[in-house]
């Protein structure tokens, strides 16, 4: 009588296909970890924009002709936010700031006081009646943006008032082949 090796080479195959599977899939689900932290990391944190936007913050700290305190207590006392550059236009009317708009293709640039309410006003904590960022006319991609902000910041969390920021600058970026790139610094 000859033995039957056929059950337990069927055996072996699942075994070690269920075990090269589940490897597959957990190398899967790490890489697409960390191909999403970098495809984040590559939108949300622009060299172009954070430089554009240091060059916009470090023209307000330096300009002499320009009180950046009164400047900011004049735009925050009607409203938490201002547009910089708003839809590529130069809302200040500035020689600087058009020519850092144009050299960096600055879409919109925004400065806020460092608060989860003034970048959206949805969340549970803010009195949804307030004007936000989001509530503002602009893309869902940057609404992503703000989401993202919100997190990275950690600007939900209960111990707001530990912060090391007063204010941040938001920048949207849009190259010419319509790709759109976003930073933020906080100052």
């Amino acid at each position: 009588m000859k033995k039957n090796n056929k059950g337990f080479m069927l055996i072996e195959v699942i075994i070690t296909s269920t075990i090269v599977v589940t490897t597959l899939i957990a190398f899967y689900a790490n890489f697409e970890k960390l191909y999403k932290k970098y495809n984040e990391a590559n939108n949300y944190h622009d060299i172009d924009g954070l430089y554009a936007t240091k060059e916009v913050i470090n023209y307000f700290l330096t300009n002499n002709d320009l009180d950046f305190n009164e400047y900011l207590a004049d735009t925050f006392y009607t409203n938490h936010y201002k547009f910089i550059i708003k839809d590529s236009i130069d809302q200040l009317n500035n020689d600087n700031i058009r020519n850092i708009k144009d050299l960096y293709n600055i879409k919109n640039m925004i400065i806020t006081e460092y608060n989860v309410c003034n970048l959206d006003s949805n969340k549970p904590s803010c009195n949804s009646e307030e004007e936000s960022i989001r509530n503002n006319n602009i893309n869902e991609t940057f609404k992503e943006y703000l989401e993202y902000i919100i997190r990275y910041y950690d600007l939900d969390s209960e111990n707001i008032n530990s912060t090391k920021y007063d204010y941040l600058v938001i920048t949207e970026r849009e190259t010419e082949d319509g790709k759109t790139y976003y930073s933020s610094i906080g100052i």
